[in-house]
């Protein structure tokens, strides 16, 4: 049985937040090595030493392979699903995706009830309930109640993130023919990549023009940068952000830079009058973009995260908190 990509992208989770509840257990047989799992906290065994492995808790639930057979329980330790699938995905959002007779993906709910049928070649991903799926080589999305909400027509897609999905789609920039005695024999030119966010129901939220990249903020911001070229041929970024329904919140005019990174966005302005500032991931400037530069949020002392604004000109600076409110900290004070 082949591990499937959704279980080690599971393990991280379970490091963080299952591995102190819950230990494996193990137990020497005739038959070999079976596993089982254990509640630290309730200090009893939930599943007992049977199994031949045991893959993390994800979702509530384990996934349990018996005798080549993969099912599923839950953490009391009883078998919601009895192990009967040839292999499948750890749970998300109550949906999981199993591996049937004919070698195709179908995707289950937590009843261990095929939703969509097993037609799909492999399972890249699971995500907020929303499964990125393949069909010859080409990427799409099933949706939570199973149905196919984007056909599998991409060749580069990423998972459900709260509640956005981005893929790729082509363009060529043809410049010209490629003749050989006298006959057309090609084109030439170049392939770009275009991108289209869609929403978890598969609804176009954007389309947009040839090599802009795309990222999403933790709060589901859709934040679109691409190069323009300026006057004297100065070439520079500029983003706009977009909401879930398409909204533009901040367009390209603004002539801003958006960096997003941990706790908020660094704002970057472009249009010859150098600042930068910071802003929250809705969109909200919480300290203008005035500063010559921000020296990112640091940890200090331990505990305390704080980020450096440097006045122009001067090479003074005050410490910010994630607020955008100047902190008086080891010996520097805020301005009047």
């Amino acid at each position: 049985m082949r591990t499937n990509t959704i279980v080690a992208l599971m393990i991280c989770a379970f490091s963080v937040h299952g591995q102190d509840r819950y230990t494996e257990v193990k137990k020497n047989t005739m038959e070999g090595t079976k596993v089982g799992m254990r509640d630290n906290k309730l200090q009893i065994d939930v599943l007992a030493p049977i199994y031949d492995k045991i893959l993390p808790m994800a979702d509530g639930k384990f996934t349990i392979i018996k005798d080549g057979k993969l099912g599923y329980a839950d953490t009391s330790g009883k078998v919601i699903i009895s192990p009967r699938f040839k292999d499948g995905t750890t749970f998300s959002d109550g949906r999981a995706f199993i591996l049937s007779e004919n070698n195709k993906w179908g995707m289950i709910n937590e009843s261990g009830v095929l939703i969509s049928l097993p037609k799909y070649d492999d399972v890249i991903g699971l995500s907020e309930g929303v499964g990125r799926v393949v069909i010859n080589q080409k990427i799409g999305f099933v949706g939570i109640d199973g149905k196919e909400i984007i056909p599998c027509r991409y060749g580069e897609a990423y998972d459900c993130f709260e509640g956005l999905i981005l893929a790729f789609s082509s363009f060529k920039d043809v410049w010209g023919d490629v003749k050989q005695e006298g006959h057309k024999i090609g084109e030439f030119g170049a392939t770009s990549k275009v991108p289209i966010v869609f929403d978890h129901t598969g609804k176009v939220v954007y389309k947009g023009e040839p090599n802009e990249n795309v990222k999403f903020t933790p709060t589901g911001r859709i934040v679109v940068t691409r190069t323009k070229t300026l006057p004297g041929m100065r070439a520079v970024d500029q983003s706009q952000m977009i909401d879930k329904a398409g909204k533009i919140l901040i367009p390209f005019e603004n002539n801003m830079y958006l960096d997003i990174r941990d706790v908020a966005i660094k704002v970057i302005v472009t249009d010859g009058i150098t600042g930068q500032g910071i802003m929250d991931y809705n969109g909200t400037i919480i300290l203008k973009p005035n500063f010559q530069e921000i020296d990112w949020f640091t940890e200090y002392d331990g505990d305390v995260v704080l980020a450096k604004a440097y006045f122009k000109n001067s090479g003074q600076f005050v410490y910010v908190n994630d607020s955008g409110k100047c902190v008086e900290f080891r010996g520097i004070r805020c301005p009047d």
